[in-house]
């Protein structure tokens, strides 16, 4: 087996790109069991001696290790009951990781973090709470985790959205979820349109 099947642990299922810059990346991992609650987050990562994106700013040759692992942290936007995960992910030009990252296609090979980790969380807080999660870009991605998750605990006529029809810019999609089926919210795609 090689170094780079021993290192990366998870797959490219799906892409989404929402716009050039902004893509949805849906990762299986190779352990059935990866468990997080709704608003964690975990890390992703690939080798330095990987592809990046040609649009992206060219990267100094500095002498790094080529096998050398660049990891972050990414929120975790799926709901704890599906079975990949999903990250937003927004695109660096100047970055280490996200021009690696966009090159990927789906069957890709990637680290994906032993763990999940983060408290925004709504652990504790009470379902008959007034709650406002403000967020833009890919800090949708804990929110929508938590509305897939937790939609069935309150009320479908407090769950609402806010965004700017009309405008051309797209808001989060939850408007009318009148279901408390937590299947039944739209895939991450439609909560972008």
């Amino acid at each position: 087996m090689t170094q780079q099947a021993l290192d990366y642990n998870a797959t490219l299922i799906e892409r989404f790109d929402i716009t050039p810059r902004l893509a949805i990346f849906r990762v299986k991992p190779d352990e059935a069991d990866y468990p997080f609650a709704a608003g964690q987050y975990s890390v992703l990562g690939l080798k330095r001696c990987e592809k990046r994106l040609g649009e992206a700013d060219p990267e100094e040759d500095d002498g790094r290790d080529p096998q050398q692992m660049i990891r972050r942290p990414y929120s975790i936007c799926s709901g704890t009951q599906q079975h990949e995960l999903e990250f937003y992910v927004s695109m660096l030009s100047g970055g280490e990781l996200t021009p690696r990252l966009f090159q990927l296609r789906p069957g890709a090979r990637l680290f994906l973090g032993p763990q999940a980790r983060g408290f925004l969380t709504l652990e504790n807080i009470p379902t008959d709470t007034n709650l406002l999660m403000v967020a833009t870009g890919t800090g949708l991605g804990p929110y929508i985790s938590m509305l897939r998750t937790h939609a069935y605990q309150f009320p479908a006529d407090r769950i609402c959205r806010s965004g700017r029809r009309g405008t051309g810019r797209r808001g989060l999609g939850a408007n009318g979820c009148r279901d408390r089926d937590p299947g039944r919210l739209p895939p991450s795609a439609d909560l972008y349109r």
